[in-house]
């Protein structure tokens, strides 16, 4: 996952799920965490900005070549 890329926020966890995210969106910064974690800022279709674990971004595009 790279800055560029859009992505989806999906989980199978019945905990996790969430309404409130306006898919898709789009990777703004990636970063590991403290516990060495990727994390991605990501900017959702709705102008809201949040951080997510990498394991609950699913990627629809890709800016790799």
């Amino acid at each position: 996952m790279q800055v560029g890329d859009l992505v989806k926020f999906e989980t199978k966890a019945w905990v996790m799920q969430r309404d409130d995210y306006a898919n898709p969106g789009i990777v703004l910064g990636v970063r590991k965490d403290a516990r060495g974690k990727t994390r991605a800022r990501v900017i959702w279709c709705d102008g809201r900005i949040t951080f997510e674990h990498a394991c609950y971004l699913k990627p629809l595009t890709s800016s790799l070549q």
